[in-house]
């Protein structure tokens, strides 16, 4: 006998929830309503009771079906409702593709085919504004750029005026100062040849004199401190009239016999030359190339090497060297900017008379390119300028 078996209104517990029912209800309860009976998703058979399935499960189930928020009619499952909505919903908003020309009707997503169809003319006429509207911008901005760099190039303008101005008037008290050098030599020269004339006239009138040796040594030694200073106006005068290493005008270097030094694999020297700052340097060419340009490009390299003012300059040499290879031909010239920097020993100090590695570029140029611009009879010409 079973605890089904006997009468029907004899209280029997629930083997689930414990609860008391009649013997002839407790079937039913236990495996249909019971919320504590054993229960498992038939969506994606997960399994627990059956009131935690429905209270807490259902609610957050990936894969049970929902209304579509829209209202098309599909169920699609929680996990897919975004996509649905997203992707395939014919009821959900849409953008209309002119939506960026200006076009902000509401329309759904099954509508946008008709809405292109029917609106042509429309969507046409605000693409035109729109792309009125950029043109405008972009004229503005051109407009804008064009001013700035006008107005830099006036600055650029007055300044280079300013430096010429500057310039002009130190040359100017050059040539003043050199002029005063030339009168003041002018006038010890007359000076010497009276001194010169008197002592021989002493020496003649003299001759019985006790004392005429030391007399003549007098005047000797005075000849000869006016001859010391006639030999140091002349050199102040020379240096006055040389240019400083410091304000040097721009470098024109020329490398001959460039089929020669091709065939030798010879590099060529330049004689040296100073930066505005004092440094001396030299410039080397490779005209069958070194290093990545061997047999192919044109290399050229700057040295520093010994100077006589290395020891009242600062180390190492940290600047920039503008090197120009000149088209003698079109005039298209190749200009490049090389870089001294602490962090390469490039411009450290010489102590003799060697030379720095050079610094510079393997592949200048593709030697095929050279002729016939770059090249003229047989010569290569460089320009080194804004030396700093």
């Amino acid at each position: 006998m079973t605890r089904l078996d006997g009468c029907g209104f004899t209280d029997v517990a629930c083997v689930y929830c414990n609860e008391l029912f009649p013997r002839k209800e407790v079937e039913s309860h236990e495996t249909e309503t019971c919320p504590n009976k054993p229960y498992t998703c038939e969506y994606c058979d997960h399994f627990s009771v059956l009131d935690d399935i429905t209270q807490n499960h259902w609610p957050v189930c990936l894969m049970i079906p929902v209304p579509c928020p829209y209202e098309c009619g599909e169920n699609p499952q929680r996990q897919n409702l975004n996509r649905h909505v997203g992707e395939y919903c014919s009821l959900a908003p849409a953008n209309c593709e002119f939506a960026y020309a200006g076009c902000c009707v509401d329309i759904t997503r099954g509508g946008v085919a008709d809405h292109m169809i029917s609106n042509i003319t429309q969507h046409m006429t605000l693409m035109s504004c729109q792309h009125s509207k950029d043109l405008k911008a972009v004229e503005y901005a051109l407009k804008e750029e064009i001013k700035t760099l006008k107005e830099e190039v006036k600055a650029v303008e007055y300044a280079l005026k300013e430096e010429i101005k500057t310039l002009k008037k130190e040359v100017v008290v050059l040539k003043k100062d050199n002029k005063c050098i030339k009168d003041e030599c002018l006038s010890l020269s007359e000076d010497n040849k009276s001194l010169r004339r008197e002592v021989m006239y002493l020496r003649a009138e003299s001759t019985q004199r006790e004392d005429l040796g030391q007399m003549e040594a007098d005047y000797e030694y005075q000849l000869e401190c006016l001859t010391n200073r006639i030999e140091d106006l002349e050199t102040e005068q020379q240096a006055a009239a040389e240019p400083s290493p410091g304000l040097i005008p721009p470098v024109e270097l020329v490398v001959e016999d460039m089929k020669s030094l091709r065939q030798e694999r010879n590099s060529w020297i330049s004689e040296p030359f100073y930066s505005r700052s004092h440094y001396k340097m030299v410039l080397e060419v490779y005209p069958y190339g070194t290093g990545d340009g061997y047999g192919t490009h044109l290399s050229v390299f700057i040295c520093i090497i010994k100077g006589e003012y290395d020891s009242q300059l600062k180390w190492p040499f940290v600047g920039e060297v503008i090197i120009t290879l000149v088209d003698q031909r079109l005039g298209r010239h190749q200009t490049s900017t090389l870089k001294f920097t602490r962090n390469n020993s490039f411009g450290k100090r010489q102590l003799n008379d060697s030379r720095t590695n050079g610094h510079g570029w393997p592949k200048v140029m593709e030697s095929k390119y050279l002729n016939p611009n770059f090249r003229k009879d047989d010569c290569l010409m460089f320009c080194i300028d804004n030396i700093k």
